[in-house]
């Protein structure tokens, strides 16, 4: 039996379409030969678009429109549509708000949740597309001692007929002397739960050595 599987990621990015102006994408090809083709069902899908958006970034505003990936507290999501980070006063240098919302698509996969790829393992698969909102505001003072952030986000049926999942996430950080002491919440608001909850603290002993402690709840 012959069987061969390839993969290649394509990586591009283009600018000069004025200041802070940029495109970005990022590209999956597979492609099967022989058994691979039924052994590794993902070959049928010859390319996914990972991501593919126009970005602004200026001094105190960064803004994305297309697919494209946001990485926090609550995990990386991919999804179709927009984001803004805004620095919304000159004179608290550390204040940073964020807003993101549009399609949904599958964690780790850059295709809808109606798609054949969940429901050709799933019992009950989603049967309408998600819609993303989520917000962060994060705050750290100028002389980097320690900072804040909370962020919130919900994904809900597009007919608004059901929630996905509605998550929050908070965290922090302080440097008391040479020991840096961080904490982190991650609260599921659907099931009344906490996803996550970590406490750390760190202090270097040497240059390369560094003590560290920390307790988990998952």
């Amino acid at each position: 039996a012959q069987v061969m599987a390839l993969m290649q990621d394509v990586d591009a990015t283009a600018w000069g379409f004025g200041r802070g102006m940029s495109a970005r994408a990022e590209l999956r090809f597979r492609e099967a030969v022989g058994d691979g083709r039924s052994l590794w069902p993902q070959g049928r899908q010859h390319m996914d678009v990972l991501a593919l958006y126009a970005e602004l970034d200026r001094d105190r505003l960064r803004a994305r429109l297309g697919r494209q990936w946001y990485a926090s507290s609550l995990g990386y999501r991919n999804f179709d549509g927009a984001m803004m980070e805004v620095q919304p006063l000159a004179t608290v240098g550390g204040l940073r708000v964020e807003g993101y919302a549009g399609w949904s698509l599958m964690q780790g996969l850059s295709r809808g949740l109606t798609s054949d790829a969940l429901s050709a393992i799933e019992e009950l698969p989603p049967d309408q597309r998600g819609v993303l909102v989520g917000a962060s505001v994060r705050w750290r003072p100028g002389n980097r001692r320690g900072g804040v952030r909370a962020q919130y986000e919900r994904e809900i049926q597009s007919n608004r007929g059901a929630l996905y999942a509605e998550r929050a996430a908070a965290s922090a950080d302080l440097l008391l002397g040479r020991t840096m002491v961080a904490g982190e919440l991650v609260y599921d608001l659907a099931t009344a739960e906490f996803n996550e909850a970590r406490l750390r603290a760190s202090r270097p002993i040497t240059r390369s050595v560094e003590l560290v402690a920390e307790g988990r709840h998952s």
